[in-house]
């Protein structure tokens, strides 16, 4: 399923064409991620994807993917949680005021921002293993 962008609001296109998926300009680059991902996760459970041949990544069983996406999960929740450690440690020091005031604050938003990232990548990772599990 192709995604065609559009820029104005032409009279020929009111209902999407059949088989694209229709983004009308000016989008936010989330939303296009969204429809690239379902595109390609469409693709790969219904085995609809262009190249269909018996070796090909698209041949992957939903089982398969399920499991790939299980262990990307649990990558993606350890990696939070290592986060979210090193942040509870900083801000531990930084109570007790064992770092200096810049490099503190420093510090103390550098390691909020990833946790904050990590927290993001795996509500993503679970949203995508949630769909697969779900299209059942």
């Amino acid at each position: 399923m192709p995604i065609l962008l559009m820029t104005g609001r032409p009279q020929w296109l009111q209902d999407p064409i059949n088989g694209y998926m229709v983004l009308r300009k000016p989008f936010f680059r989330q939303t296009l991620l969204e429809a690239v991902w379902k595109v390609v996760t469409t693709a790969a459970i219904e085995g609809n994807s262009p190249d269909n041949s018996p070796g090909s990544r698209s041949n992957i069983s939903i089982s398969e993917l399920q499991a790939h996406w299980q262990t990307e999960a649990q990558r993606a929740k350890k990696r939070y949680d290592e986060c979210s450690l090193h942040l509870s440690k900083l801000l531990a020091e930084y109570k007790q005021r064992l770092t200096p005031t810049p490099d503190g604050d420093f510090a103390v938003r550098k390691a909020l921002i990833q946790q904050s990232a990590a927290r993001q990548e795996h509500m993503r990772v679970l949203r995508i293993l949630t769909d697969i599990i779900t299209s059942d």
